[in-house]
């Protein structure tokens, strides 16, 4: 009897499985469809801001094909008009996430709470929880308000 190579034994092996419960799924879409819809909003808001008759027209009359007149001027005056509530959309969905993760997975916040509950450190459990938090929110509103900086409109 031959002896099978270690990639036919790997390819008869059964790929693992990963089981996702009820909750997980329901913070998944639940997340996923709120976001999706505000987003779609705020970007179909801005495009209808910008995307008046009269810029469009003026385009056109220069000779811009649509394409080019949507790339050269509507997006880029879109996307000044669309970076401030997208930034706060993604800071939402941020803090959003976390309280999915606290009650979608609750062997995260057992270990807290073994924790706490062991040493008595509550203070420092919490402490910690805020500073994770906190520093993805940071981070996330610092690089937004970098680009709403770097893309502010120049008054005159």
């Amino acid at each position: 009897m031959a002896r099978k190579s270690t990639a036919e034994q790997l390819a008869q092996q059964e790929e693992p499985t990963v089981d996702v419960g009820d909750e997980e799924k329901g913070v998944v879409v639940e997340t996923e469809t709120q976001e999706t819809e505000t987003v779609a909003e705020e970007e179909q808001g801005s495009l209808d801001l910008v995307g008046g008759k009269g810029q469009s027209e003026a385009g056109l009359s220069l000779g811009l094909r649509r394409r080019t007149l949507l790339r050269l001027i509507v997006l880029p005056q879109a996307l000044r008009i669309m970076l401030p509530p997208m930034g706060n959309q993604y800071l939402n969905l941020a803090k959003n996430t976390s309280l999915g993760i606290a009650v979608a997975y609750p062997e995260i916040v057992a270990v807290g709470q073994t924790l706490y509950n062991q040493e008595g450190q509550t203070i420092a459990v919490f402490i910690i929880w805020m500073a994770f938090y906190s520093t993805i929110s940071l981070t996330l509103s610092s690089i937004v308000n970098y680009y709403n900086r770097r893309m502010r409109i120049v008054e005159r």
